[in-house]
């Protein structure tokens, strides 16, 4: 296997100069990557082929279970999982784990209606300190029913009035 010079890598996967690096690994790859670099750095996690890095807020979960890492990721699209099958973990697991517990602010978990739940997480953003709400329902829950954004709407502004957050 061919090494490359470790500021081509940082450039490739887009950490800035300077960045702080907290743990970096490898993982195996897909189709045309065999391997795949993966790099914590404050911001949040530099995967090749992923394009922009993964901001810490944006990962609701992480478990290790080795080889594998499962994040589950919320954006505007919704939940949904990525599996990084890492052949050199190095402090990855770690560092993720800590990044993502560390934006947490607060989070509960409500009844929005009739047995059904969603988890409300105040969330500190890396790339600017902000902090934002999301809403995370159970499975067999439709984010999409208005009702219910409804419901979960009005309990996100109460944990806000509640917490000062």
């Amino acid at each position: 296997m061919v090494t490359r010079p470790r500021d081509e890598v940082l450039r490739e996967l887009g950490v800035p100069r300077g960045a702080r690096i907290i743990a970096a690994g490898t993982a195996f790859g897909v189709a045309d990557q065999p391997r795949v670099h993966v790099v914590a750095t404050l911001l949040g996690l530099h995967v090749t082929g992923w394009g922009e890095p993964l901001h810490w807020d944006c990962i609701e979960s992480a478990v290790w279970d080795e080889p594998v890492l499962d994040l589950v990721i919320n954006d505007e699209h919704g939940a949904r999982l990525e599996q990084l099958r890492l052949d050199r973990a190095g402090g990855l697991p770690a560092a993720v784990h800590d990044r993502v517990t560390a934006s947490v602010v607060a989070s509960e978990r409500w009844e929005v209606a009739d047995g059904r739940f969603a988890t409300f997480a105040a969330r500190r953003r890396s790339s600017d300190g902000e902090i934002h709400w999301t809403v995370v329902f159970d499975s067999g829950v439709d984010p999409s029913d208005p009702n219910l954004r409804a419901a979960a709407d009005a309990i996100v502004n109460e944990l806000r009035q509640s917490l000062g957050i």
